[in-house]
């Protein structure tokens, strides 16, 4: 069950990185038609969720992660957009202000949710199984 857990987990970074790509993209403006556009989302998530997924075994500080997380979007967004230099941070951090704000609501609402009476017991239960994959789906 572990490794399904590790496998969505993968699968929802996979869905961040494209999130971030393809809607920051809108805001800027696309550079290239349809499926071209579609084709290097693609690959750029790939390439996102290895990038992740190494960094996140590497170091256990998010700090880092989301710092390499936001400086690989802001390359791909280069690539991927056109737009002035301020509109293309500017909707990159938007989004993802966005998806980081949408996560710690569901991710405390599901701890006061929580059967158990410790915040961290709540807190780590939201990180690991069930409750994690709720999240992920209902976000």
């Amino acid at each position: 069950m572990e490794k399904f857990y590790e496998i969505f987990d993968l699968l929802s970074v996979f869905a961040e990185g494209f999130i971030v790509s393809s809607v920051s993209a809108a805001m800027c403006g696309k550079r290239y038609k349809n499926l071209k556009h579609i084709a290097l989302l693609i690959v750029f998530s790939c390439l996102y969720t290895v990038i992740i997924a190494c960094s996140s075994t590497l170091t256990e500080y998010t700090g880092v992660v989301l710092l390499l997380a936001v400086c690989f979007s802001l390359a791909v967004n280069f690539v991927i957009s056109k737009g002035s230099m301020l509109l293309r941070c500017a909707s990159l951090m938007t989004t993802w202000f966005f998806i980081h704000a949408v996560d710690y609501v569901l991710s405390y609402g599901f701890m006061f949710i929580g059967e158990k009476y410790s915040l961290n017991e709540n807190y780590y239960s939201v990180l690991n199984g069930i409750a994690f994959m709720v999240k992920i789906i209902v976000f």
